[in-house]
């Protein structure tokens, strides 16, 4: 006969670790503008990856062709600075 039940450890921890857990409100809250990681919707930052994905591969196409570009521009008419 048990007339007292251990609890488990595992879901006391459980249970105290979701109590630690911030709700949706407390992180709205907590952030400027009410902005959170991982929320739905387009932020400053995404525009600005947006915005700046076409030039970074752009740039990394151009430095990635140009070994194979290099003979085919035209440096004589920069005279004997394009020889050395």
């Amino acid at each position: 006969l048990v007339l007292f039940a251990e609890p488990d450890p595992t879901e006391a921890l459980a249970e105290k670790m979701a109590s630690w857990e911030a709700t949706d409100e407390e992180r709205r809250a907590a952030t400027l503008g009410g902005l959170v990681p991982g929320s739905s919707g387009t932020d400053g930052f995404d525009l600005g990856l947006y915005v700046a994905f076409p030039f970074l591969f752009g740039s990394l196409v151009l430095f990635l062709l140009f070994p194979f570009l290099r003979d085919s521009i035209d440096v004589s008419t920069l005279g004997d600075v394009a020889a050395q």
